[in-house]
């Protein structure tokens, strides 16, 4: 065996991503290798360039002169060129903190003809218990949103960028522009972070109206009932104009499911959905059910849906529990409602295949599920919004599942993702993708919708099912139940602020010992004090399974902001004492604002009594 065959077998065991894209896609750069006598070392060649990989004269020096102005306390090294691997153990014996190793390789006939020489398994002996990533043959866009999704979280970790000196020459820009838009995006995720302020504002909002509305059945009970059937999800990108047609021919053949945007489209064709699915928390998602007639069939929804939409509603309302939900799982648990949790995404679709994947059903078809623009349109025709790429900001160019050049937007990459996570995940399930368009989902054989019609047999008649579980439903005395536990979680409320009040006088009292000088010793006594508020605010039941999660994006962001992790002890007390007062500030708000909603189910549910 050849150590490029040996390295395919690695990376086909270990790496299936990476041995795809050596072994099926085709090189982004039109280079040409030239192999020298040292069979650690070559020639590349481009339109505008012609160099060594590394060093003909000193490889050491040419470490020492990358890593001259690099951090060596860094926890995550970004490597932009592995040449053939001469800085691996360099790195291993003075990055004494590396937590994670990613190496960016932009162009694959090079990658390809390093993996003649180098055994990349002796470089994972480097770093044993370190994550090793590699991102391999991808445009800037596409490696600056993975590296976005890599490290989102680690912003408070040290990042280094290293790059390989040819490199520089061989791929100008390349590193500039990755690094550009990876800086964005890690901003953007900051300001989303900030915008969720007012998102679980709604979010609260909508959860404890609409929960006070009984369900006619919950999503549990549907589990095991369509058990080895088929199921169609239709979503509304502008693919589905070509076979949306079709789906008339579909009548108790399958399960067809329809997310978000995908409602007024079938409603627009005159096509009937067993099941139309909504979690959209503002006010737009109304907009989907105007002019539709609701009682035509279920809705599947989580109480995060926009709050006007379930008393209109006039077909059977089916509840959702979102694992992001911890208020409704809170409440269910208090009433002692078994529920099933149905994990959030990007997009309704992708919450809906997480549903699709635990209802047991053998065979998944995606219907309009483009993920980019297809000519030009976002949306099937029918829909609500008439959006366009004309004009849009932060297109990303990639290949649709023909080959053709398309654009595409992060949020579309990332519900990809997701998908390809989920499939991945439930691989007995059989995936096909019969969009005819869009990006191709890994996992998911592409095939058009006429072919799979071919082997859709009719099954049990989908109504008789549905109606079997909605006469089982019973929970009676719902909403008089549901109100206490309401009153309840409102008493808790009281309690917790009363905590988080007693927390936030004694750090405005370290505030002002530290404009004061005092000592470190006193500051160190005051930080204990506090630390005594926070364990009894984690004592809690309702503040360890409600405000801590629905907050932790927001308490990751002033970490990030604010956290510190030298030695410095002055500085650890002044972060420290920031961090808190962020707590406590966003503790109070969220709490208050549950107050305020519950007071309002109060007096309609009085009233109403």
């Amino acid at each position: 065996m050849t150590i490029y065959e040996k390295n395919l077998e690695f990376f086909k065991n270990y790496l299936d991503v990476v041995y795809k894209t050596i072994t099926e896609e085709k090189n982004n750069y039109d280079t040409i290798i030239e192999d020298i006598e040292d069979n650690m070392n070559c020639i590349v060649q481009n339109q505008d360039t012609r160099c060594f990989i590394h060093s003909i004269y000193s490889k050491d020096r040419e470490i020492k002169e990358a890593f001259e102005n690099a951090d060596f306390e860094g926890s995550i090294l970004v490597i932009f060129g592995l040449g053939f691997g001469n800085s691996m153990k360099y790195i291993s014996e003075n990055f004494k903190e590396l937590k994670e190793l990613i190496i960016i390789e932009p162009d694959l006939n090079l990658f390809r003809r390093i993996l003649k020489s180098i055994d990349i398994s002796d470089i994972q002996k480097f770093f044993l218990g370190k994550n090793v990533t590699f991102i391999i043959n991808k445009t800037e866009e596409l490696t600056s949103e993975a590296l976005t999704n890599k490290l989102n979280k680690s912003a408070n970790l040290k990042l280094e960028f290293i790059e390989n000196i040819a490199y520089k020459s061989l791929y100008n820009g390349y590193i500039g522009n990755v690094k550009e838009g990876f800086i964005k995006s890690i901003r953007q995720i900051k300001t989303n972070v900030a915008t969720n302020d007012s998102s679980k504002e709604m979010w609260a909002s909508n959860i404890i109206k609409n929960i006070m509305i009984k369900p006619d059945s919950n999503l549990e009970s549907f589990i095991d009932k369509f058990e080895n059937k088929t199921a169609i999800i239709v979503s509304a990108g502008p693919s589905l104009n070509k076979n949306i047609h079709l789906l008339k021919k579909v009548k108790d053949k399958a399960i067809i499911f329809a997310p978000g945007s995908a409602i007024k489209i079938l409603d627009s064709y005159g096509i009937v959905p067993d099941f139309r699915f909504a979690m959209d928390a503002w006010e737009s998602e109304n907009r989907v059910f105007t002019d539709i007639n609701t009682s035509s069939t279920a809705l599947v929804y989580s109480n995060s849906i926009y709050d006007e939409i379930l008393p209109s509603y006039k077909g059977k309302k089916i509840n959702m529990v979102l694992n992001t939900d911890f208020l409704s799982k809170y409440i269910y648990n208090k009433l002692k409602i078994s529920v099933v949790e149905i994990n959030s995404g990007y997009s309704i679709a992708n919450v809906v295949l997480s549903v699709v994947a635990k209802m047991r059903f053998k065979k998944v078809i995606f219907m309009g599920q483009d993920l980019c623009y297809t000519n030009g349109e976002l949306y099937a025709k029918g829909s609500w919004t008439k959006e366009k790429m004309e004009g849009r900001e932060g297109l990303i160019k990639t290949k649709d599942i023909y080959g053709e050049d398309v654009y595409t937007i992060s949020p579309f990459l990332s519900m990809k993702y997701l998908f390809e996570n989920i499939i991945a995940s439930n691989f007995n399930i059989e995936y096909i993708n019969a969009t005819e368009g869009g990006l191709r989902l890994e996992g998911a054989t592409n095939k058009k919708f006429e072919e799979c019609l071919i082997d859709l047999n009719k099954s049990e008649n989908i109504e008789d099912i549905k109606k079997s579980v909605f006469m089982g439903n019973k929970n009676e005395d719902y909403e008089n139940r549901t109100f206490h536990i309401l009153l309840d979680i409102q008493k808790e409320c009281e309690q917790i602020l009363q905590i988080n009040n007693e927390r936030l006088k004694k750090i405005k009292r370290l505030s002002r010992y530290i404009e004061k000088g005092m000592g470190i010793n006193k500051l160190y006594m005051e930080l204990e004090n506090i630390d005594k508020y926070n364990e009894k605010l984690n004592e809690g039941e309702f503040y360890k399974e409600v405000i801590i999660p629905v907050l932790r994006d927001t308490f990751y962001a002033i970490e990030s902001n604010y956290g510190y992790n030298g030695e410095d002890k002055q500085k650890i007390v002044i972060s420290k004492e920031t961090i808190w007062e962020g707590y406590s500030s966003q503790v109070d708000k969220y709490l208050r604002l549950l107050m305020s909603l519950i007071d309002e189910v109060k007096n309609k549910f009085i009233k109403f009594e």
